[in-house]
């Protein structure tokens, strides 16, 4: 992973204030206060909106960039060796379905995994799904993959654990709704503004790492906001979670888990008996108006989440027949900051030296809990920055992703109003009753 050295950023701030307690926010307060900092806060507000509620991850290591996987494979080491961490990843390994638009996916991720001396991934039939889960009969243009390696954490538990150890470690946690940011003529950032009243910022570092608030913000504090390439745009997706018999979840329990790129994603909980969730793949922008910034907004009782978790159903009842009689429990609208190819902005913003801006996910890097905070401490306290994380402009598009279905080029009120005209939306409106698989 190539690294710029600037240690002329460095403020000498004594303090560490980290606005956001998901996964850049609460992996960076680990790294801090493992290294000694004695004076590090973060200031949080429990958002059911953030991925990083949810209740489980998969984890892989499968990217078409080289350097994303080194990434993933740093992480990787920490989640097999860490004590905080080990007891919450779960080795159940995945099927892997890829219809003929993404087998180049699969290809790029075999190449990639072969430039790190990483076995090629294990190429099966398509009769595979039939085999395993009961699947109707599946189209043999599926390119399908086992991997035995992948495995699902034990999400909000790993989350607690690890906002417990840093609190134990000495972390301060505060719950406020962050407004804006103030600062000073020499553009330091000197008081962060909540719903609670004003913190006090003057010596002190500030973290931005508020996932798909960012952007609104740095809007909001008159700041300068990244590139759009590397701008960490609000894009939401739709969970729904589950209730299995169970008889169905110890079945579901002891099988791989299930993707099909592009479509859709079956997760059994690892530990919570009957728990379990299917992902739509679907990405959108929600703009407030001609060229407004994307904003997170629970849609979770609109048209469109209905739509998309009646083709989630009919995806089970195909994909996975033997779930038959399970219950859709709720809808999740989830919202993470994405970019425009899918690589994290973690770097210092150029036109105010105390404050480090550390998100743009892109729902990919929830796996690098244990580590991404550790590429955050480097840029925070001088010692190097990721070029690939930087503030410059990069290309962009959604060929370039490791995920091209979480790209947000669709919008959610075009999305919705098609949703409207749905005659099935339109029955399950009327009746409200077909809540199970």
């Amino acid at each position: 992973m190539s690294v710029l050295v600037h240690t002329e950023k460095r403020t000498g701030a004594r303090k560490c204030l980290i606005i956001g307690g998901g996964v850049m926010g609460l992996s960076t307060a680990w790294h801090l206060l493992k290294d000694g900092h004695t004076d590090v806060t973060v200031l949080d507000h429990p958002d059911p909106l953030a991925p990083s509620r949810d209740i489980s991850k998969i984890f892989r290591v499968d990217y078409t960039d080289p350097e994303r996987m080194k990434l993933v494979l740093k992480s990787k080491n920490l989640w097999e060796n860490d004590d905080l961490f080990k007891p919450f990843l779960h080795r159940t390994g995945r099927i892997v379905a890829y219809p003929p638009a993404r087998v180049d996916t699969l290809t790029g991720i075999d190449r990639a995994r072969s430039g790190l001396s990483l076995p090629a991934r294990k190429h099966e039939s398509a009769r595979l799904l039939e085999d395993i889960f009961e699947s109707t009969p599946i189209s043999q243009q599926l390119e399908v993959v086992h991997n035995e390696d992948d495995g699902v954490v034990d999400w909000n538990r790993v989350m607690k654990g690890l906002k417990q150890e840093c609190m134990n470690t000495g972390g301060k946690f505060q719950e406020g709704r962050v407004l804006h940011l103030d600062s000073n003529t020499g553009g330091m950032i000197d008081a962060v503004v909540t719903s609670e009243g004003s913190v006090d910022a003057a010596q002190t570092d500030i973290i931005l790492a508020a996932g798909p608030w960012i952007m609104q913000l740095l809007e909001a504090s008159s700041i300068q906001q990244p590139p759009l390439s590397r701008a960490p745009i609000a894009t939401g997706i739709f969970a729904f979670h589950l209730g299995l018999t169970t008889q169905q979840w110890v079945k579901y329990h002891n099988l791989p888990r299930f993707s099909e790129v592009g479509v859709c994603e079956f997760v059994c909980h690892p530990t919570d008996v009957g728990a379990a969730k299917v992902t739509w793949t679907t990405a959108f922008r929600n703009p407030s108006g001609d060229g407004a910034l994307s904003e997170p907004s629970d849609v979770a009782k609109t048209s469109l989440a209905i739509k998309m978790m009646l083709d989630a159903r009919d995806w089970v009842r195909k994909r996975i027949p033997g779930l038959k009689g399970a219950r859709f429990k709720s809808i999740q609208s989830y919202w993470d900051g994405v970019t425009g190819n899918q690589n994290p902005i973690i770097v210092r913003h150029p036109e105010h030296p105390n404050l480090i801006i550390a998100g743009g996910g892109s729902y990919t890097h929830a796996k690098d809990l244990p580590y991404i905070g550790r590429v955050v401490t480097e840029v925070l306290q001088g010692t190097g920055t990721h070029s690939q994380f930087g503030w410059d402009e990069r290309p962009a598009g959604k060929h370039l992703n490791n995920q091209p279905s979480l790209y947000p080029d669709l919008l959610f009120g075009d999305l919705e109003l098609e949703a409207s005209r749905d005659q099935r939306v339109k029955d399950w409106k009327r009746e409200r009753s077909d809540w199970i698989i």
